[in-house]
């Protein structure tokens, strides 16, 4: 992404029995097993109650048979505020889909107590403004109690289903990252329109078809004056790590000066309503449209460096995006422009 002016920028050997490896794994289980086996049960808990990694407990689980009947006992044996707090810690997906599948106790269990949402909402807060889950195949009658029916085990089996599925999902997501800006929606002010269009913020070089590839806003007197640029991702639902942002060397003027920002400060959110979201197909680029959103995230202001080099900006934390818009919010101006003689 690049800008430009008066913000410019551009976006060993064993005995003789021979064992092969399936019966050798046997013993070597059977051997770990045997505490399990002569020690009393309360001497074997306080052994396991003393691991202090919820994987560790899903792994015990799943040594043997034997393992995992005594694995399920903490559930069975401790209170359910116990057993809740052993299970919130588990900070994987697959760890939450393997507890789920230990047995039919640890599924209602994991399902009723909704832990897979619960990690949801701790890494992507913004999933909090999902009111309710429905399928696509579901119709709900008018009138019909929608409390009483998310306290069926059915609904409480879905719901664990679609939460571990997404949250899958979008660790997935995570580690192949690609870039999700998918076309220019508005800008706040552009100086010479269309040659100094956000559109050209999309191009990734200094110039495009022999002409300087950039944005510019309109002259300002006032060095703090901010700019504003919206763009549409390529899909509604995407996870953001990081943003970058090239400010342009203005070569064609003398000194090759960077009208930059002085800082950036990032949106993420959706259109108001379906009407706005509508509107903005057709909204001129040069419309401010700021008003048209509602921002779920908001960033910190970052100090954006007078240089024409692509900046990384990587945000604290991934960051879904659910709506699918990014507003970049470029702030003060670094430079005046000596042929106008504004920022």
């Amino acid at each position: 992404m690049r800008f430009c002016r008066k913000r410019r920028t551009k976006l060993g050997e064993g005995s003789s029995t021979q064992l092969d490896e399936s019966e050798a794994a046997d013993l070597q289980v059977e051997t770990r097993v045997d505490f399990v086996l002569w020690l009393e049960n309360d001497v074997s808990l306080n052994i396991l109650m003393h691991l202090d990694d919820p994987t560790d407990v899903l792994c015990a689980g799943a040594v043997s048979r034997l393992w995992h009947q005594f694995g399920v006992d903490f559930v069975l044996w401790l209170e359910t505020d116990v057993s809740l707090n052993i299970l919130m810690r588990l900070d994987d997906p697959a760890d939450v889909v393997c507890a789920g599948a230990v047995s039919c106790l640890w599924r209602k269990f994991v399902a009723t107590n909704g832990i897979s949402k619960h990690l949801c909402l701790r890494k992507f807060p913004q999933l909090s403004r999902i009111a309710r889950i429905a399928e696509p195949d579901l119709r709900v009658a008018e009138g019909k109690d929608v409390e009483s029916s998310n306290s069926s085990w059915e609904t409480l089996k879905r719901d664990h289903n679609v939460y571990a599925s997404l949250l899958q999902a979008i660790e997935t997501s995570n580690s192949c990252p690609s870039n999700c800006i998918g076309n220019a929606v508005s800008t706040s002010s552009t100086d010479h329109y269309p040659d100094e269009s956000i559109v050209h913020t999309l191009v990734p070089r200094d110039r495009y078809q022999d002409l300087p590839s950039y944005w510019s806003s309109i002259g300002h007197s006032d060095p703090n004056a901010s700019e504003m640029l919206v763009y549409k991702l390529k899909a509604d639902l995407c996870v953001i790590t990081e943003i970058k942002i090239q400010p342009f060397k203005v070569y064609f003027h003398q000194g090759k000066p960077i009208y930059s920002a002085k800082s950036v400060r990032f949106r993420l959110g959706h259109p108001k309503s379906s009407r706005d979201k509508s509107d903005l197909l057709h909204l001129p680029e040069r419309q401010p449209a700021d008003d048209k959103f509602i921002w779920t995230y908001t960033s910190k202001e970052l100090p954006l460096e007078q240089e024409n080099r692509l900046q990384q900006f990587k945000l604290p934390e991934s960051v879904l995006c659910i709506g699918g818009y990014l507003q970049i919010e470029l702030l003060g101006i670094a430079e005046r422009c000596e042929i106008d003689d504004l920022f």
